[in-house]
């Protein structure tokens, strides 16, 4: 699955925006519905009991293609793409410019992003060459570099791994949580991994042509994090 979202200053005619970008990409997307999604804060006032908090309400408003597992979210926030098949990562990125261009097309609107990310989650199957085999065996130079000491030098298991990092002079973060579990594919010993990478910036744009430019930037920075060694 891979996920693009891009979170801005809150746009007050969220409805009538919604309303032209669901005839507009009729189309590509032909299900429109509404959803609503609370948000939630944790009130620690009191440390010794914490309480949980609704914020607030949100219309969000979904444009869908069910065949094709694809979706797209507007809200007042923030617009997300959802392909849940993927296929290509122009068609991604051209849906989703097709998107943020179109809601911010009308001049009276100011484009204002707060947090731009692109989300890919990853399944591989490789066949274990070693039960012995660790964590540098299978992941890219890139990759390896930014990791913490104690993923070095250690075998892979089942277990659950997160980890977080900037990379200052791409003026990004990547948030990685991975896991790995032994198994057979085809007669033979394999490991199958979920790699679920999340790039983010939260860099300012002038304008959405400008944030898109950035949005390739980061596919080729989860390129580099995502390349597994066979």
């Amino acid at each position: 699955m891979v996920l693009a979202r891009l979170d801005f200053a809150q746009l007050f005619a969220i409805d009538s925006i919604a309303a032209k970008c669901q005839s507009e990409f009729s189309k590509e997307f032909p299900e429109p519905s509404t959803e609503s999604e609370t948000g939630y804060d944790i009130d620690m006032s009191n440390a010794l009991d914490p309480k949980v908090r609704i914020r607030e309400l949100n219309n969000v408003y979904c444009l869908s293609n069910s065949p094709q597992k694809k979706k797209a979210k507007i809200s007042a926030n923030c617009v997300i793409l959802e392909h849940h098949t993927y296929t290509s990562f122009d068609q991604f990125h051209n849906e989703f410019t097709r998107l943020v261009e179109y809601i911010f097309s009308d001049t009276k609107l100011v484009f204002q992003p707060k947090r731009l990310g692109l989300r890919k989650l990853n399944s591989f199957v490789l066949p274990e060459e070693s039960s012995l085999e660790n964590f540098e065996g299978y992941f890219s130079p890139y990759l390896l570099a930014h990791l913490k000491a104690p993923f070095l030098n250690t075998t892979l298991s089942a277990d659950n791994h997160q980890m977080s990092f900037q990379l200052a002079e791409d003026r990004v973060g990547i948030n990685i949580q991975f896991s790995s579990e032994k198994g057979f594919a085809e007669g033979k010993v394999s490991r199958r991994f979920i790699l679920d990478i999340d790039v983010y910036t939260t860099d300012t744009y002038e304008n959405p042509q400008a944030c898109m430019a950035g949005f390739l930037r980061m596919n080729d920075i989860d390129r580099k994090s995502t390349r597994l060694n066979s």
